[in-house]
């Protein structure tokens, strides 16, 4: 595990296909990834400064990349270049736009090289769907938003372990 920043290039994005399996999908852009808390106002009257707690969490991650139908892939492992194992954007993802059965998740911030075990994941296990995949064939892109799933019984959080297909 390296320490320090990072640029773009050393994250990488895998999802849980239709058949168990979990692949790597090309993500030219990803949307702010984490959790965000809804802010409720706790404040008394007499109070000159506002007082808030957080409430419950909230999860959605928009990606785009290049529209791709190539087979799929065996996914990356801890150490491996994402780019030697990817999988077809619209292989994976098409097939898992609007299904409700909970998918795993990962994405993966390598730190000054290829991602490795204890280096920064966001993901869960069985905790997502897809519930929007568009195409742009102008520009030959996809577009798609995973969210947490209704009847999940697990969040999408932080972690430094790579998520495993259910």
């Amino acid at each position: 595990m390296a320490t320090g920043r990072t640029s773009p290039r050393f994250a990488k994005f895998q999802i849980e296909d239709t058949g168990g399996v979990m692949r790597d999908v090309p993500v030219s852009s990803f949307g702010d990834v984490g959790l965000t808390y809804d802010e409720m106002d706790v404040s008394a009257f007499q109070e000159t400064v506002k007082s808030f707690i957080s409430g419950m969490a909230n999860f959605s991650l928009a990606i785009s990349g290049p529209f791709d139908n190539s087979a799929a892939a065996t996914a990356s492992t801890s150490g491996q270049d994402a780019g030697s194992y990817l999988s077809g954007s619209h292989t994976v993802l098409e097939p898992l736009n609007g299904g409700l059965t909970e998918k795993s998740f990962g994405v993966y911030f390598g730190v000054q090289a290829d991602w490795t075990t204890n280096d920064p994941v966001f993901g869960g296990v069985d905790s997502i769907i897809v519930t929007d995949y568009r195409v742009n064939i102008d520009n030959g892109t996809y577009s798609c938003k995973i969210v947490k799933a209704p009847s999940a019984a697990n969040d999408p959080d932080w972690g430094t372990a790579a998520i495993a297909a259910s």
